[in-house]
């Protein structure tokens, strides 16, 4: 039997005691009555549920104890059977819980921080999944190296026990990836790697005429995809006629769909024009519309470029994380188109890198010429360059980032934000700004924190990265802890009148703590967008 604590009684009262982790802006929804009384409900139904999860891990191990199969085939049939059995009895799939028992077996082992908070209902089954799953990567790839998984698996734990608690499920997968990555650098490499041997093209056809195209491809050839599908149909005409002369409205995903059509169905044609194949007569006229010049925007960390380290990159808006070895193929590679940008941060007391500088160094890779090409691989930098020729590089880059035009203290008399500085809002702030919301840059919008109409300035200080939906929430004044008043996401920009805000005296200023770009002991970032 297992020796692992059971989730204590339920009682209101034991809810009670557990209290919900809100933003400092939302603290007053514990005043709600009728808010109040569902989180206390919610905390009983996840005691519940950490409960129920035991009984079945209890059973499980029971039934392997009675059995005692001798052979793994043997011992794997039992957990099967006991997973069909505890199916049928809870009314649910058999893969639902193999999930759910494969979760809870790898908290209780390897995250026993993470498992005590899920018992006393602070936290959800889904939150504990992320994690697990984190922990699930730490150990497979450091089969057999028992010491190292529990070492890494522990760090996991030590950073996530509390931190899961608060976090919104998709922040918190991220965090969870970027932790993973960055613990175990060399098995993040292999998971990219052998990831990469998968990927696939497959097509559904359905009875109503339609098809299902689905594809697993590397996040560096469909990101920038995304991003010009996007923005093609965002300036796509919303009324088309169709093969039968006949007007027909078509919403944004529609727009997205026929769009991905027209490019897949010209590249097959000049592939035939180019093989000699005549190929299929396409029945609807479809002129695939022009590729926007999109790429992906990544940040990498100054060592991770030179190869004094492998440390994984994150875009900027987090969609993905790359190995060290791909972000440094894509910087260094001359036919990519990149356009490179110095960023210079500090660190947030929540322990956040939060840009304060981005100078735009444009088409030519600053690094030609000052790191060896062969630290491209990771090798070894003392191998390349001695300390003086890497304490150059970094006095240099430094050099540049102070001296050269701040996008981010630019400002523009028009409403809209557009040219650098929209490029320098969208690389500081990556996603929507509202706490918990993943929604990318690229599919948001740039909102004023004070309205345009009112004399706020279109300026990187006064403007943020907004999501649609949140935008409009804002718009209502239905955001705490952005304010109040927005700029109408449909209005169209008028002529700037007079400015009515009031500038604070620099003079009567707390000055800002140091940046850590201006240290020279701190590993700088870079930003580079790389072409599609």
């Amino acid at each position: 039997m297992s020796t692992q604590p059971t989730t204590a009684p339920l009682t209101p009262r034991s809810a009670s005691r557990c209290a919900p982790v809100l933003p400092e802006a939302y603290a007053y929804l514990v005043r709600e009555p009728e808010l109040t009384a569902a989180w206390q409900e919610e905390v009983l139904i996840r005691q519940a549920e950490a409960r129920k999860v035991q009984l079945l891990l209890d059973y499980r191990e029971r039934r392997a104890a009675e059995q005692q199969p001798k052979h793994t085939f043997s011992r794997e049939a039992v957990v099967r059977a006991v997973h069909r059995e505890a199916a049928l009895m809870l009314g649910v799939t058999e893969h639902q819980v193999r999930r759910i028992l494969t979760t809870a077996e790898t908290a209780q082992k390897w995250l026993p921080g993470v498992w005590e908070a899920y018992q006393a209902g602070r936290v959800d089954l889904a939150r504990v999944e992320k994690v697990a799953d984190g922990a699930g990567d730490l150990i497979e790839t450091n089969t057999g190296k028992p010491e190292v998984q529990r070492e890494l698996t522990g760090a996991l734990d030590g950073k996530f026990a509390q931190a899961v608690v608060g976090e919104n499920p998709n922040t918190l997968a991220r965090m969870v990836r970027d932790t993973v990555a960055e613990l175990d650098t060399a098995g993040h490499q292999r998971r990219y790697d052998r990831a990469k041997t998968k990927r696939y093209v497959s097509f559904i056809h359905h009875d109503d005429g339609m098809s299902t195209l689905k594809a697993l491809l590397p996040s560096v050839v469909l990101g920038p995809l995304e991003q010009q599908l996007h923005t093609t149909a965002a300036t796509a005409p919303r009324k088309a006629k169709n093969t039968e002369g006949e007007v027909q409205e078509a919403t944004y995903y529609n727009r997205m769909a026929d769009t991905l059509a027209a490019w897949l169905t010209a590249g097959v044609q000049t592939c035939n024009a180019e093989s000699g194949n005549g190929g299929p007569r396409s029945e609807t006229k479809l002129r695939a519309p022009a590729r926007a010049g999109t790429g992906i925007n990544i940040t990498i960390p100054l060592a991770t470029l030179t190869g004094a380290c492998d440390a994984p990159v994150v875009s900027t808006d987090g969609r993905f994380i790359l190995p060290a070895e791909e972000a440094r193929h894509i910087a260094n590679n001359p036919e990519a188109g990149n356009t490179y940008y110095l960023t210079g941060t500090k660190t947030t007391p929540e322990g956040k890198q939060k840009p304060v500088r981005i100078v735009k160094l444009g088409a030519a890779n600053p690094l030609t010429g000052t790191v060896p090409a062969a630290s491209s691989t990771g090798a070894d930098p003392t191998d390349q360059a001695d300390n003086s020729t890497a304490q150059g590089v970094t006095t240099e880059l430094v050099n540049q980032l102070i001296s050269n035009p701040n996008l981010l203290e630019a400002e523009s008399s028009a409403w809209f934000v557009t040219g650098n500085l929209r490029t320098a809002v969208l690389l500081r702030d990556g996603v929507c700004q509202v706490h918990g919301c993943t929604e990318p840059g690229f599919r948001s919008d740039i909102d004023h924190k004070t309205p345009h109409k009112t004399g706020g300035a279109t300026s990187a200080e006064n403007t943020q990265v907004l999501c649609h939906i949140h935008h409009e929430l804002k718009s209502h004044q239905l955001l705490p802890e952005l304010g109040a008043g927005t700029d109408p996401r449909e209005q169209a920009s008028p002529e700037p009148g007079p400015a009515a805000r009031e500038r604070a005296n620099p003079a009567q200023r707390t000055p800002d703590p140091p940046s850590d770009w201006t240290r020279r002991d701190t590993p700088h970032e870079w930003a580079t967008g790389g072409a599609a």
